[in-house]
This record gives C-alpha cells, structure tokens and sequence, in this order.
C-alpha cells in the first residue's frame, strides 16, 4: 500500500539521517517479507543449478543380492569399470543397489528385510532401473524360477546381435567366449501351488524347463580375489535396455580380450 506524500517524505529523511547500521536494520525490518522471498527463491535457484551440475549419468545399474563387499570392492565394481571404458566418473556413474536380501525362507529377523529388498528389486525391475545382478545361488534360483533373467544362449546368439551397429565387431560373437562360465537353471512355465494349497487342485504340477541365464563369475580373474562365500552369478534383466553396456561390463569381470 502506498503511503501518504507527507508520511513517505518523513520516512526519507529520517532514512537519510540513520548511521549505516541503522539504515541495514532499517532494511531487514521493514522489508522483511520480501527478503525472505527473494532468499527462498535465491536458495531454490542455486539448488536446481547445484542438482543439475553434480548429476550423473548412469551407464548401467547393477544390484547386489545376498552377498555383501568392503568399500573397495564397490570401487571395484562400480568406478573402476567406468574408468577402464573410458568414462568420467565425474559425469557417469553405476548406480549401485547393495546388500539386496533375497530368500524364500528368510528368518524372522531378517523377514522385513527381505520384504523391502524384494518390494526394491521388483520396482527396479518394473522401471527398467536394473541391467545385471551379481548373487549367490538361493537368489539366482528365485530370479531364475520367476523369469526375471535373460536366456543369455538367445539374447547373446550371434545372429541376435549382428544388426546392433552400436557394438564392437569382438562384441558381436562375445558368447562363445564365455562358454566356460554358462550355467543353466529351471524357470517356471506354469505352476498351481496356490490352487493347492487352497484345495482347489487334487496334485501339485510344476512345469519347468531349463535356460541358460546366468554366467558363474566365482572364478573370473576380476572376482576371484574379492572374497565372497560360495559360488556367484551374474545375471541380465530379462527387460534390460543397456545390452551394450551389459556385455562391457561381463568382458569388464572376466578379463576378455
């Protein structure tokens, strides 16, 4: 609102008389909502600004599940695969999901855990946000039972791979040279074990069949070393966009020339 001449005028030359310290708690007081504003709009500027700067982009995502790694196994991993493709760090990044605890069985303290891992891994999933699962054997069978993983025999076929102009020529033929580490496990066709339980069916029918969706990376030259318990696999999504990036980073572990 507008003041008066008379009112406006007093306040001027009174404002002209005040010592630079009164004329700085003059300006706090009497502005003091605008300020505000202008810092709020001020701090959300400099926020998106910092946001946008400091993002990366990530390469690939890659989920961790019933095994756990030091610190420096994750700079393993993560950054050091980055760097030898090439990547700055600085700009691109693995996003990494950690300690993701998957069990059919999990004990009562570890129930919820396993709830929310499970609730984690299929949101992933859903939004195509996870390309390769390093795990031990119980999850690799879930993954491998629910159709989560790729039939590496077909998605890495040769003949599957030839029209992707965005590989390398090596990359194009990759699966032969990873025949040594190929396992096969059943995936799940169809299944009445809730009709079962229920009462609803007379006999439990599952029907399998076996693909060949995981590579055993135990012994491969860049996984050997790090310590994990028992035998470990790596898996593709069944609904992964970053093929590409999914074979650099198998070559990554297991040190193809």
């Amino acid at each position: 609102m507008k003041l008066p001449r008379e009112e406006e005028a007093a306040r001027k030359a009174a404002y002209k008389k005040m010592r630079p310290a009164e004329k700085l708690d003059y300006i706090v007081s009497y502005y003091k909502g605008q300020l505000i504003l202008i810092c709020l709009a001020l701090f959300i500027l400099v926020w998106i600004i910092v946001h946008f700067a400091m993002k990366k982009e990530p390469v690939l995502y890659l989920g961790l599940l019933n095994l756990s790694v030091s610190d420096e196994t994750v700079e393993l991993l993560t950054k050091e695969f980055l760097e030898e493709q090439g990547y700055n760090p600085g700009k691109y990044e693995v996003v990494f999901y950690p300690a993701l605890y998957i069990s059919e069985d999990p004990a009562a303290q570890n129930h919820e855990y396993a709830y929310a891992s499970q609730l984690k891994l299929m949101a992933s999933l859903n939004a195509k946000t996870m390309d390769l699962m390093i795990m031990n054997r119980e999850a690799y069978d879930r993954l491998s039972g629910q159709w989560y993983l790729a039939d590496l025999e077909v998605l890495l076929a040769p003949e599957n791979l030839a029209d992707r102009k965005e590989l390398p020529e090596e990359d194009r033929d990759i699966l032969a040279g990873l025949a040594s580490w190929l396992v096969r496990n059943s995936v799940i066709l169809s299944d009445n074990s809730i009709e079962y339980r229920l009462g609803e069916a007379e006999e439990l029918i599952i029907e399998e069949e076996e693909h060949t969706n995981a590579l055993e990376i135990t012994h491969m030259p860049r996984v050997e070393g790090i310590g994990f318990s028992g035998d470990v696999y790596i898996g593709i999504a069944a609904n992964s966009e970053r093929i590409k990036e999914c074979i650099s980073y198998i070559r990554y572990l297991s040190d193809l020339k």
